[in-house]
């Protein structure tokens, strides 16, 4: 009857470690996946292990029966000396916890091997040792431990000092909230010290540790409830000072697109300004030529020669005028593309013979060069200009090669189309500035033959490379894409490559 309360009073104590194992193990897989919660949840299993093995023993019959059911209570008692020491290193956060918690798993697995394989009791009958709890007595089974059992004792007793420990060094420092834990792993420590005595047969009192481990998970519950109010408390003011600062990031951003409008208006502003003066420019030397010519045919005493050389300046600056003002036009309007299937070789081919008078054009193409597809007069207009630019940088006439062949640029599949000329070449100055609108070495030219090759090779989604070099002739190189390129997409810049 009274071993039967006693079996009975343990096999609560079960239900309430197992329903704080499943409690904490819910915790952990459900929301907050710290690793405090899976081991303090192993903890509570281990120790709903080792009191069901207690509450059997006091039900036990017979030595046979009273062995396995200590068996199964130092089974659950031997993990949970490891796991409640790694618990606790995690807790605090050592630095050494990887070693310390492996030097303790490693320890309590050998101890369960020697549990299991007969070595924990000493080869003596067992002793019937009255108990009482709660005014109900019992005969509880004693047998004394061999040397194995008590080195156990002894780890265990040091494993839950160790804890005790680092319990109130992080409570020294400052952690309150260690306090609950602190308070249940010192009752956990005097029952533990009493219960090894128990087993030594020091003293004659049932087990007190499956009693005392409540007191310890209560306080742990507490620990790991406060840290979590106290986490809350810490994300609300960072989350607080969070939307504070986006706040100040909204209003600095939208400063900052104030001012940035302000300056894209006034860089806008400065750019027709520059361009106003510089077509002014461009347009007022025209202009003066006229004038001056117009005001000698209006002397009377010029000759005839001396006339038609006059109507000759002002025809030569008028189509120089008109030039002006339509590659101008060309290049401030919108390069829209009208895409089809281009066949590059013959393109250029028809390109060179407007352009090439008294220059020789050899083409060399490769025999995969895809089609591409693109604004056919468009590129015609571009080559066309090229291919004018080379056979003026060789006035006695030379040769321009062309070499056409496939290419793959950032993934990209097309062509690439490379035009050299064996004229004089650019200094590092010249080519810095050449495709600058404008910028001119040619007294007749409007400076805006190559800007207008760049936008178009833009629009392409392809990419310009000029290389020159004085006395060794220019190279310009262009890569086409196959396909259009991504709506939305920015065309890459012209690059320049300087000797």
């Amino acid at each position: 009857m009274n071993a039967s309360f006693l079996a009975g009073v343990m096999s609560a104590w079960v239900l309430v470690q197992l329903g704080l194992a499943l409690f904490f193990g819910l915790a952990f897989v459900l929301g907050r996946r710290e690793v405090e919660y899976r081991l303090f949840s192993l903890l509570c299993l281990s120790l709903g292990v080792g009191t069901a093995g207690t509450a059997l023993s006091y039900a036990a019959g017979d030595h046979g029966a009273w062995l396995r059911a200590v068996g199964i209570s130092g089974t659950g008692m031997i993990a949970a000396a490891a796991v409640n020491m790694d618990f606790v290193l995690r807790y605090v956060r050592s630095r050494r916890r990887g070693l310390v918690a492996g030097a303790a798993y490693a320890a309590s697995a050998l101890f369960l091997i020697g549990l299991w394989s007969g070595y924990w009791w000493r080869d003596v009958p067992p002793l019937a040792v009255p108990v009482s709890l709660f005014g109900a007595t019992a005969t509880q089974l004693a047998q004394p431990p061999s040397a194995l059992g008590v080195v156990f004792y002894g780890f265990a007793l040091l494993l839950i000092l160790t804890s005790v420990l680092l319990l109130v060094r992080e409570y020294r420092r400052g952690r309150t909230e260690a306090l609950g834990a602190l308070l249940g792993a010192v009752v956990v420590l005097g029952a533990s010290v009493h219960d090894v005595m128990a087993v030594l047969m020091l003293v004659r009192s049932p087990y007190l540790l499956p009693h005392a481990f409540l007191c310890y998970a209560f306080g742990v519950a507490l620990t790991l409830l406060s840290r979590y109010r106290q986490t809350s408390v810490q994300l609300e003011a960072i989350a607080a000072d969070l939307a504070a600062r986006t706040r100040e990031l909204e209003q600095s951003q939208e400063r900052l697109s104030s001012m940035t409008e302000e300056l894209g208006e006034q860089q806008q502003l400065a750019a027709v300004g520059e361009l106003a003066a510089t077509i002014a420019h461009e347009v007022r030397n025209p202009l003066a030529i006229i004038v001056n010519a117009v005001a000698g045919l209006r002397r009377s005493t010029v000759s005839e020669q001396d006339r038609a050389t006059l109507l000759t300046i002002v025809e030569e600056e008028a189509m120089r005028l008109n030039r002006l003002v339509t590659d101008l036009l060309h290049f401030a309007r919108p390069a829209a593309v009208h895409y089809a299937s281009v066949s590059l070789p013959e393109l250029i081919r028809s390109a060179a013979e407007p352009a090439l008078a008294d220059s020789t054009l050899e083409v060399r193409s490769a025999a995969d060069v895809p089609l591409v597809s693109a604004d056919a007069a468009q590129l015609r207009q571009a080559f066309e200009r090229l291919l004018r630019n080379a056979a003026l940088a060789m006035p006695a006439g030379g040769r321009v090669e062309i070499e056409i062949e496939r290419a793959e640029l950032d993934a990209r599949p097309g062509a690439s189309i490379v035009i050299t000329d064996h004229g004089p070449g650019m200094d590092a100055e010249v080519l810095g500035r050449a495709l600058r609108p404008f910028f001119t070495t040619r007294p007749s030219g409007t400076g805006l033959g190559l800007p207008l090759v760049e936008r178009i090779v833009r629009a392409h989604g392809g990419r310009l490379v000029l290389q020159s070099e004085p006395g060794q002739g220019t190279q310009v190189s262009i890569f086409l894409p196959q396909s259009p390129p991504p709506r939305g997409s920015q065309p890459p810049r012209l690059e320049r490559a300087l000797p």
